[in-house]
């Protein structure tokens, strides 16, 4: 875990959930001998992607980004390319929220099956379904304003100027999905 605000590394990762409930219920309901009522309702979970650990791995704090760029009119010796112990102002951090939950999805559907005659069969329902905790990836340090004297309407002035971006694994959007569906069959 990666602090923007006090530009700390917290060890450890992030709380784990046993919360997970995915309760599954189904139905089928004949009225008569030609139509059937159909439904059912479910909770799914998709497990955190254990590859944003990579991602920690790979990013500051562990190291720092030096980059050079030749000047064929003004070369340097190799060996000063790079400065020793270099400032950790502008590091590109990668975190992961401390409360990561997983992402769910709640399913449901109705439907009403009426066979019209012995090779056809009409099929008329209903299809919706919620997603929570979707993943995103954010930057937590994102530029809010203009530094004194920016002229280019950019945005350039972070909560904490000492450090530069800081992508965050976040678990936090929503989605839903409702369908009317209509199908025939003949066979």
């Amino acid at each position: 875990q990666f602090d923007v605000a006090s530009t700390r590394v917290i060890p450890g990762t992030w709380k784990t959930n046993y919360n997970d409930w995915g309760p599954r219920i189904g139905f089928a309901y004949s009225v008569s001998p030609r139509t059937v009522f159909r439904g059912g309702y479910g909770i799914y979970y998709a497990p955190i992607l254990y590859n944003n650990l990579q991602f920690q791995l790979l990013y500051s704090p562990n190291f720092v980004n030096q980059s050079y760029t030749l000047n064929v009119a003004r070369p340097v010796d190799i060996q000063h390319l790079f400065i020793p112990n270099p400032s950790l102002i502008g590091q590109q951090n990668y975190t992961l929220t401390k409360t990561l939950k997983d992402t769910s999805v709640q399913e449901w559907n109705l439907n009403i099956q009426q066979s019209l005659s012995s090779t056809t069969l009409l099929t008329v329902g209903y299809i919706g379904n919620v997603t929570r905790h979707q993943s995103a990836r954010a930057d937590l340090n994102q530029p809010y304003a203009l530094t004194p004297g920016n002229k280019s309407g950019i945005l350039d002035l972070r909560p904490n100027v000492k450090v530069g971006p800081t992508t965050g694994q976040l678990n936090v959007l929503p989605a839903n999905y409702n369908a009317f569906i209509v199908k025939a069959e003949r066979t």
